[in-house]
């Protein structure tokens, strides 16, 4: 079943979310994992966040999650990760949701699929599932250069690369594909 999250979805969010965390290598989460880690599951309960978040439950257990967002609401949560940083003892410049978006697109930021559910099309159906949740017509994402799996789904999806950017010490390539309402 596919549905939007709720704030109650947090930590297993979180706990699908972390193996994209341990791949992007990013230098606040590893110095800091526990502080990092409280900080965004206090950013996923906040209505910004968690409404443009899409479950998949299998035997009433979330296995799935894709983490959007609107290029513009970028900054307001990068704002609001900023201000919390001081509660959790992080440093200011977290930059964890900075520049990662193209203007004007609709953000796919995360997708995760638990491992015992990977390969049984859970990724390609939340992606499919955009359009009947947000009002989308450009999508964005981003694929580690290095995550060729990824960027084969993403492709036969019907994404093209439109450009690159760096993310912590990756490269990413930034894909991009126009939604129809019959898509």
């Amino acid at each position: 079943m596919l549905r939007r999250a709720n704030a109650q979805d947090a930590q297993v969010v979180l706990e699908l979310l972390q193996q994209i965390f341990t791949d992007m290598e990013l230098e606040i989460m590893q110095k800091y994992p526990q502080q990092t880690h409280n900080l965004l599951k206090e950013t996923f309960s906040q209505l910004m966040v968690y409404q443009n978040t899409i479950v998949i439950e299998k035997k009433q257990q979330v296995v799935g999650v894709l983490v959007s967002y609107p290029a513009a609401l970028e900054k307001e949560i990068n704002s609001y990760c900023q201000k919390l940083a001081p509660k959790y003892d992080l440093p200011l410049n977290l930059g964890l949701f900075a520049g990662e978006s193209w203007p004007d697109e609709w953000y796919l930021d995360s997708i995760a699929v638990a491992p015992a559910y990977q390969g049984q099309g859970l990724a390609t159906k939340l992606i499919a599932a955009l359009p009947q949740f947000f009002d989308v017509s450009l999508v964005g994402l981003n694929v580690d250069f290095q995550n060729q799996r990824a960027l084969r789904l993403y492709q036969r999806l019907g994404f093209q690369i439109v450009g690159t950017t760096k993310i912590g010490s990756h490269q990413y390539h930034h894909m991009q594909k126009s939604i129809f309402p019959n898509d």
